[in-house]
């Protein structure tokens, strides 16, 4: 049995909640988990204020309710898992390093920001800046991504089973992205290539794994290295580029 906050209250305001986090309430008994600080607006909280906290604490932890005004939920995450059974607000697993967080409805802006490692599967719709500064690990969205997702990715995968906003990878400099529907407009610096051999294979097995129906098709978009480097006589290229 995992470890189970069940939401008592909605928040009136957003809540930043980074102790919500395997890594934070790792040895703690219950009431230790319950005594960790929130900040509900400009008033520090605890978790037991919002939340019902039972079941045993082995790592993985279940949010129950609708948490989608608390944000910053997975903050520096580096172990562990963490269920989301309904949304979740914005930042969710910014910094993330290892271990898994699955949404298994949407999230909002901010999903995954700067992750190192890990892997954050959205079963519904991402908000914008999805996967921006993307470092390493795995970002899934089982539905549409908001605008400037993908922005300055450095490495790591994103996939989005639907439709993509404007800016889609924008200014990335290497990694891959996975789009099963249309994107509004490319960033500067995408182009879409074959995929080389098994990669799709790959992408559609990790989509039967966390239960998620694929597209019938996927593009797969990568940087054009056209903003590797910069040469003075290109400076009227950058400057429609940024």
């Amino acid at each position: 049995m995992s470890l189970t906050l069940t939401l008592k209250k909605k928040p009136s305001v957003p809540v930043e909640a980074e102790s919500i986090c395997p890594d934070r309430m790792d040895g703690l008994s219950l009431k230790g988990i319950a005594a960790l600080p929130l900040h509900h607006g400009n008033e520090q909280v605890t978790v037991g204020d919002f939340f019902r906290v039972t079941g045993e604490n082995n790592g993985e932890i279940c949010l129950e309710g609708d948490t989608s005004r608390f944000k910053m939920v997975g903050d520096s995450m580096s172990k562990g898992r963490l269920l989301i059974k309904e949304s979740i607000g914005q930042h969710l697993g910014v910094h993330m390093s290892g271990g898994e967080i699955v949404v298994a409805k949407n999230a909002h802006d901010w999903v995954g920001p700067e992750m190192s490692g890990g892997r954050i599967i959205v079963k519904g719709n991402a908000g914008p800046r999805a996967g921006i500064y993307l470092k390493s690990g795995e970002l899934v969205v089982g539905g549409d991504a908001g605008y400037m997702s993908g922005f300055m990715m450095q490495n790591g995968r994103l996939i989005i089973c639907g439709n993509a906003a404007k800016g889609l990878g924008d200014s990335m400099y290497q990694g891959q992205i996975w789009l099963g529907g249309e994107a509004v407009e490319m960033g500067s610096g995408v182009e879409q290539v074959e995929p080389e051999a098994g990669e799709l294979d790959d992408v559609l097995a990790r989509l039967d794994e966390v239960k998620i129906k694929p597209p019938k098709s996927f593009k797969k978009l990568q940087s054009d290295r056209s903003l590797w480097s910069f040469n003075k006589h290109d400076f009227a290229a950058w400057k429609d580029a940024l």
